[in-house]
């Protein structure tokens, strides 16, 4: 019998026929079975926020707020909690090197892959303004559906600093050819060193390895040079040494502040795409041969 009462007012609280009559429904339930479920006692406290004024929660939401900073600060000269710093404002001191992405394939990407491009772009952004030799950024070709998604979806980057955005081609921007290397996972050259004053592009595609090789047949056309990275040199890729717009980009500007291929390669590839390093490797056989 208990069991069957328990299921008509689980049949009550389920299919009120007002929200008031809800309401008073899930009061009396709660207060009547202190067991009740924790769903049921979400929906009330719901019900409670919905009847009360909108100033008058966020005036309690103010009150709460304005609480948790005076303990704070309570704590803060009772020496509980350290004193707050200022953030450090770093040095920077810029790079001539140019780095430029190629955002000339348009038509070679769907809508998704133009967005998944535009976030690329953001990131690859962020990281050159945080860090402290920051190269000279150009997105070059802008135009199109990725300045579409920029003028409807990003906000303010109009206002972003130390970057250039032209809807010109590269080769345009960039009259001497004879410093202009285009990097493609392609390509047979491989990359040792930067030169900071020459102009390294990155294909802005993002086409999950449907379009290969169009990178370095556009290079071969316009008769630069085209180069890889020395992923392989220290790293041991699962597959191809495809990565994506930002990762090719944080390496490059990685390597301009730290002069170091590894560290740039083990920080920013994603660790599920390659088995050991090369160092890693050295120290697994090592120990394996004396252990």
């Amino acid at each position: 019998m208990a069991t069957v009462e328990l299921v008509e007012q689980d049949k009550r609280v389920l299919a009120p026929e007002t929200e008031e009559s809800s309401f008073e429904i899930l009061t009396q339930y709660v207060s009547d079975d202190a067991s009740s479920s924790k769903s049921t006692r979400c929906r009330l406290g719901n019900h409670e926020k919905r009847r009360m004024d909108r100033e008058q929660y966020k005036a309690l939401l103010k009150e709460k707020d304005q609480k948790r900073k005076e303990e704070r600060r309570r704590r803060r000269e009772a020496g509980i909690l350290p004193p707050r710093t200022k953030p450090v404002k770093i040095n920077k001191y810029p790079s001539p090197m140019s780095l430029v992405i190629d955002l000339s394939f348009d038509e070679l990407m769907t809508d998704k892959e133009i967005t998944d491009l535009s976030n690329q772009m953001n990131r690859s952004y962020g990281a050159n303004r945080s860090s402290w030799r920051p190269v000279r950024l150009y997105f070059t070709s802008f135009g199109g559906r990725i300045k579409e998604r920029f003028m409807s979806k990003v906000k303010d980057w109009e206002r972003w600093k130390d970057v250039t955005f032209t809807e010109k081609s590269f080769e345009e921007v960039f009259v001497d050819t004879s410093k202009i290397t285009y990097l493609t996972a392609d390509a047979d050259d491989v990359l040792t060193d930067l030169s900071e004053d020459e102009v390294y592009v990155i294909g802005g595609l993002v086409d999950r390895n449907r379009h290969k090789g169009v990178c370095l047949r556009k290079a071969h056309d316009l008769g630069i040079a085209a180069a890889k990275l020395p992923i392989s040199s220290y790293i041991t890729m699962k597959t191809r040494s495809v990565l994506t717009v930002n990762h090719v980009a944080e390496i490059m500007i990685s390597y301009v502040n730290r002069q170091n291929w590894e560290k740039a390669f083990n920080d920013i590839i994603p660790k599920r795409k390659f088995h050991l390093s090369i160092t890693q490797i050295g120290v697994y056989a090592t120990a394996t041969t004396f252990g």
